[in-house]
């Protein structure tokens, strides 16, 4: 018997098999670590790209703001991994 796309969607039967378990402090350290980092290059590369497409010899009170986004920016995505990096287990 040849089953339509739509019942096998429909099927009961397709439930997970079991509870996902939950990560602890020490694995969200872990991963928190790896995002970090890669959120470290992946930043260092846009804005490293952003300013080589600037003219050259541009003023430094021009490049200073640009500096100071682009070096303290990266804090932001940070926190927020370390804050959840922090919680304590469930």
């Amino acid at each position: 018997m040849s089953m339509g796309v739509a019942e096998w969607y429909a099927r009961a039967d397709l439930t997970a098999t079991g509870a996902m378990p939950h990560m602890t402090q020490r694995s969200r350290k872990a991963l928190g670590i790896l995002l970090i980092l890669g959120s470290i290059v992946a930043w260092l590369s846009v804005f490293t790209s952003i300013y080589l497409a600037f003219p050259p010899g541009l003023p430094i009170w021009i490049l200073m703001p640009y500096f100071i986004v682009a070096g303290m920016g990266w804090l932001f995505p940070a926190m927020w991994i370390i804050r959840w990096m922090a919680k304590p287990d469930a």
